[in-house]
């Protein structure tokens, strides 16, 4: 089980913990955006959803997460590698079956992505070439979180993708460059986390946690969903991340996410170019340590209560 299966399940303990959560996840009228729009509203589509299937859409997901963080490291000083989106087991799985020429495009577009960033030029140019690669990764990626991984044939892999979904991640790439990159929220000494990591202590309670990106005092979760309102599902998420960086951060940990003074959680709502934040600030002090407190009981992670109540 993971975080996200947590939020999901109907099982007595996982009600337990979102219920937790949600005593202090934001609501719809607590969020802001930047576009001064008001948040969750009928907002211009700036990226038409035409996909027709959940595994395109998944696909989609991916392939733009991996793309946006490359833009993040073109146009800032931070240091990102293809190493960041490598998957070890992917990598064993292709040379244990002896999938050689996936193995050599895997280490192909691995290699383009470091190039592309050992080599800055004024703009980042994403031809069709390489977000193919990017596909691939996606596809990858995909498929060994599902499980599918190992029942997939080379057809499968290698089967080309429709246009509708290159289109598709072009038109979001475009978006995110104009918000964060053209609007000047990312600048070149932002402080950039592109995989935020937990302590292994939270990981192995949750059965796994993964957040999006964390933007100098911004944590952020992406969204390439076609639904512009509120959902609640999404605010536990997004508050469930920076309830256990707080946990990391009384525990003392040094993952590289403690670089980050978390002020705001935000959503990207990647369709629209519009971001929904949230001051944590206004959390009531006492609602977020009871909200730790309940947790640590609930993962058994041995924060002594002390810590907690001096936090």
């Amino acid at each position: 089980m993971s975080l996200m299966s947590i939020l999901k399940s109907s099982d007595p303990k996982c009600k337990e913990v979102k219920e937790i959560i949600k005593s202090v996840a934001p609501q719809k009228k607590d969020f802001k955006t930047y576009s001064g729009i008001p948040p969750f509203t009928n907002y211009e589509v700036m990226s038409e959803h035409k996909l027709t299937s959940s595994y395109d859409s998944g696909l989609v997901g991916t392939a733009f997460d991996y793309l946006s963080k490359i833009i993040c490291a073109y146009y800032t000083n931070t240091e990102l590698s293809a190493k960041e989106f490598e998957q070890p087991k992917i990598i064993s799985f292709l040379e244990e079956t002896k999938n050689k020429s996936i193995l050599v495009l895997y280490k192909k577009i691995q290699n383009h992505i470091d190039f592309l960033l050992a080599n800055k030029s004024n703009d980042l140019e994403l031809n069709e070439e390489f977000i193919g690669g990017i596909i691939l990764l996606a596809k990858l990626e995909n498929l060994w979180r599902s499980g599918f991984l190992p029942v997939a044939t080379k057809k499968d892999i290698l089967k080309p993708t429709e246009k509708v979904v290159y289109e598709d991640i072009s038109s979001l790439v475009k978006n995110f460059d104009n918000v964060f990159i053209k609007n000047g929220l990312i600048k070149p000494d932002s402080l950039i986390t592109y995989n935020p990591r937990y302590s292994a202590n939270i990981r192995v309670a949750l059965g796994g946690i993964d957040a999006d990106i964390c933007i100098d005092e911004t944590l952020y979760d992406y969204k390439s969903t076609k639904n512009h309102g509120f959902m609640i599902k999404d605010s536990m998420q997004i508050t469930s991340y920076y309830l256990f960086y707080l946990m990391d951060r009384i525990m003392s940990s040094t993952v590289q996410m403690q670089r980050h003074r978390i002020e705001r959680i935000a959503l990207y709502k990647a369709r629209f170019g519009q971001i929904e934040y949230f001051d944590v600030k206004h959390i009531p002090e006492k609602d977020l340590k009871y909200a730790i407190s309940e947790l640590n009981r609930m993962f058994k992670l041995g924060m002594p209560a002390q810590k907690i109540k001096d936090f």
